[in-house]
């Protein structure tokens, strides 16, 4: 017996992907069941096979944006560097291509929560954080590596710099926003690049060294 379109999975994942867009572009509090429904092309009925409420709703839209993130960097090309400046190097340039054409095109839906929603609902706090943190630490796991081989004396944390990166990142795609400049992000992440060199000891830019 074929299913009900209301139990075909893909409608889920409708769900999911409008709400992720219309909660970025419009924030939490102004975006409806109704206006998701539309978006998505489902029914209030099919709405609620998946979801008891936009609370949860918005949850797994969180968890599914963040897991969305973690897998895009989990496969980017830099991880086949050999050396570890590289791949520090191959992280933000991953970064850029992720603000301007992948993930974070539209800006950051954990951002956008952690400002609407963090401070009224610890658990979506707790998500933002973990969320976050782990972005942190994917980042740190490279630059450790890079300070062990290029500047083992050189007084920073790892997983400090790696929040740096996040905190750059989120207040760069908001710059961008209102300046409707997204190149904003690029400019702020090739001023982190260059911190970070220094920090390692690599006072020449990037395109000088041969």
């Amino acid at each position: 017996m074929p299913r009900r379109a209301a139990e075909h999975p893909v409608v889920r994942q409708r769900l999911l992907e409008a709400a992720r867009e219309l909660m970025l572009r419009d924030g939490f509090a102004a975006t409806g069941v109704a206006d998701i429904c539309a978006a998505a092309g489902v029914t209030k009925g099919s709405f609620f096979h998946y979801f008891e409420s936009k609370d949860a709703l918005s949850t797994a839209a969180l968890l599914s944006f963040g897991a969305d993130l973690g897998l895009a960097f989990g496969a980017a090309p830099f991880h086949a560097e050999p050396d570890s400046l590289a791949r520090v190097d191959g992280y933000i340039d991953f970064t850029i291509q992720v603000c301007r054409s992948s993930v974070l095109r539209h800006g950051c839906l954990v951002g956008a929560f952690a400002q609407e929603r963090a401070s009224s609902q610890a658990a979506v706090r707790e998500a933002c954080h973990a969320i976050f943190a782990g972005w942190a630490t994917s980042f740190a796991e490279h630059l450790a590596a890079a300070k062990a081989a290029y500047a083992p004396n050189a007084a920073f944390n790892p997983h400090g710099l790696g929040l740096h990166l996040v905190a750059v990142v989120e207040g760069a795609l908001i710059l961008a926003k209102t300046s409707a400049d997204p190149d904003v992000v690029e400019a702020h992440l090739e001023h982190f690049r260059t911190y970070v060199r220094y920090l390692l000891g690599q006072q020449a830019p990037r395109q000088q060294e041969v």
